[in-house]
C-alpha cells in the first residue's frame, strides 16, 4: 500500500508532531534525565518491534 499525504495532511501531521513533542517534554524532561529517557526509548522500541500496524 502506498499513501501520499496532501499539503493539508502534511500540515496537520506537523502540528500533531509539535503537540506530541510538547507533551513528551512535559512528561519526561522535568522528571527523567537524558540517560533514563534513552533507556525508556530502547525498552519502548523492544515492546513495539514487530507489531506492524497492530499497535494502536
Amino acid at each position: 500500500m502506498l499513501v501520499t499525504a496532501t499539503d493539508a495532511g502534511t500540515e496537520k501531521l506537523s502540528e500533531a508532531l509539535a503537540t506530541l513533542a510538547k507533551r513528551a517534554a512535559y512528561l519526561f524532561d522535568d522528571r527523567w534525565n537524558d540517560k533514563e529517557v534513552d533507556q525508556f526509548a530502547v525498552m519502548l522500541r523492544r515492546v513495539i518491534a514487530g507489531t506492524g500496524d497492530t499497535l494502536a
